[in-house]
C-alpha cells in the first residue's frame, strides 16, 4: 500500500491523467493491509479529483474499514453508494458489491448477543432487500448471508421464504443454508418446521450435521417436548 501510495503521488506530480483503475489498484493493497485511514484517503483524493469510484472503489474500502471494526465508515460508504446509485448515470453494482456490504454489515455485529449483533443482522436483511429491489440476482452467497442474519435475529417466516426462494431460482441449498433456517426456526421453538425441513434435506441428498442436530434440539427443547429432544 506505501508503495501504491508513492506511484500515485509520482504519475499525479509527473501530470499523468489518473483513472479510477489506478486508485482501485492501490485500494486493493490497503485492503490487504486493513489499512482503513489510507483507503479513506485515498477515496476522499478520488473525489476531490474530480474522478468517480467504481463498484470496486467502494467495495474495497467498505471491506477495508470492516475489517478494521469501523462500523460507522462501512454506514458511511453505504450511504455513498447509495447516493451513486441513484446519481445519473447511475453506478452499477453487482451482486458481488452487496455480497461485501452483507458481509461487513455482519462483521459489525461480532459473536456474542444482543442489540448490536441484531441490529447487524436488521442491517443484513436491508442489504440484500436493497439489492433485490435494484434488480440484482442473489446468487448462493446473498442467501447465506441473509440466512445467517435470520438465524441470529430468529427471522423464521423470513427463513423459510428465502429457503423457498432458492429452491425455486435452483441456486445451489447445501447443509449451512438448512442449518441457518433451522436456528432461526429453534429460536421460537418450531420443532415440527425442523422435523420437516430435516426431511426435507434427506429428500435432497444432504446430511443433517451437528449444527443441524443442535438447531432441532433447541427447538424440541423450547417446545417443552422432551421426548422428541430424546429420541433426536
Amino acid at each position: 500500500w506505501e508503495t501504491a501510495a508513492t506511484l500515485i503521488n509520482g504519475l499525479e506530480e509527473s501530470g499523468f491523467d489518473l483513472t479510477a483503475d489506478h486508485f482501485d489498484a492501490a485500494l486493493r493493497a490497503c485492503d490487504r493491509q486493513a489499512r482503513w485511514q489510507e483507503a479513506l484517503g485515498l477515496f476522499d483524493r478520488m473525489n476531490r479529483m474530480g474522478l468517480r469510484p467504481t463498484a470496486r472503489s467502494f467495495e474495497c474500502a467498505i471491506r477495508t474499514a470492516a475489517k478494521a471494526k469501523q462500523m460507522s465508515i462501512v454506514d458511511t460508504l453505504w450511504d455513498s453508494l447509495r447516493k451513486e446509485i441513484r446519481a445519473s448515470p447511475p453506478l452499477v453494482a453487482s451482486p458481488f458489491t452487496y455480497n461485501v456490504l452483507m458481509r461487513a454489515l455482519a462483521e459489525g455485529g461480532g459473536k456474542t448477543a444482543g442489540k448490536t449483533r441484531d441490529k447487524s443482522a436488521a442491517a443484513v436483511l436491508e442489504a440484500f432487500d436493497e439489492a433485490v429491489n435494484l434488480g440484482l440476482k442473489p446468487d448462493q452467497s446473498s442467501y447465506k448471508h441473509a440466512l445467517r442474519a435470520c438465524d441470529l435475529s430468529g427471522e423464521w417466516r423470513r427463513a423459510l421464504s428465502l429457503l423457498k426462494d432458492m429452491r425455486e431460482t435452483d441456486t445451489p441449498v447445501d447443509t449451512l443454508v438448512y442449518g441457518n433456517v433451522m436456528g432461526a426456526c429453534a429460536r421460537h421453538g418450531r420443532s415440527q418446521t425442523v422435523l420437516q425441513l430435516i426431511a426435507q434435506m434427506r429428500a435432497d441428498g444432504l446430511q443433517p450435521n451437528s449444527f443441524c442436530y443442535n438447531a432441532a434440539i433447541s427447538a424440541a427443547s423450547r417446545s417443552r417436548k422432551w421426548w422428541q429432544a430424546v429420541k433426536l
